[in-house]
């Protein structure tokens, strides 16, 4: 698992390194994108899993509060879970961020990823055998770009195995840390 010193070198790096796929237009490829810091943040200082964070949408998140109301849906068969999570300022300082850059005031059902999720794109994916219901985020190949954006962002924040940073290493690095400062996971 990652240090908190880690986290903070990652997330720093994360804001340059775009989260657009390797083969989507050259544009979007090397244009810097704050999504990436975002995921990063919710996933290593708030815990997230990463089909919670590609299912977050703007309606989730109270800034002022410093909470989202994160939709699980981790065990199947038993319906989703719908928890409040309360953030800390590195994570509402990464949403800040992604909000500026929209521009306006975005949708509430608009994903903070800007991704869709698979159950509504399953239309361009025929053929290809998706668990019935299970619904996260988008799991397609973002997922895997993702993967490879946080490695990239890894080895030039100077970590010594980026191969192991995943995105549920950053999830455990959160659990990690709490357990450390004495707070119970239940």
């Amino acid at each position: 698992f990652l240090t908190l010193d880690e986290l903070h070198r990652l997330l720093a790096e994360c804001k340059h390194v775009p989260i657009g796929c390797p083969k989507e237009s050259s544009h979007q490829r090397y244009k810097p994108s704050p999504r990436l810091y975002a995921a990063v943040a919710l996933m290593g200082f708030a815990g997230l899993r990463p089909g919670e964070v590609y299912s977050l949408a703007w309606r989730d998140v109270d800034l002022c509060a410093a909470e989202l109301a994160v939709t699980s849906y981790k065990t199947r068969g038993q319906g989703a879970r719908r928890d409040v999570v309360p953030i800390n300022n590195v994570v509402v300082d990464a949403l800040e961020t992604v909000r500026a850059t929209i521009g306006r005031a975005p949708h509430p059902d608009s994903l903070i990823l800007g991704v869709e999720p698979v159950h509504r794109r399953l239309a361009h994916f025929k053929g290809r055998n998706h668990r019935q219901g299970y619904v996260s985020g988008c799991r397609d190949l973002r997922d895997h770009c993702l993967r490879h954006r946080l490695k990239r962002a890894a080895k030039r924040a100077g970590l010594s195995e980026p191969e192991r940073v995943t995105p549920y290493c950053l999830r455990h690095s959160f659990a990690t840390a709490l357990l450390k400062n004495g707070t119970t996971l239940h």
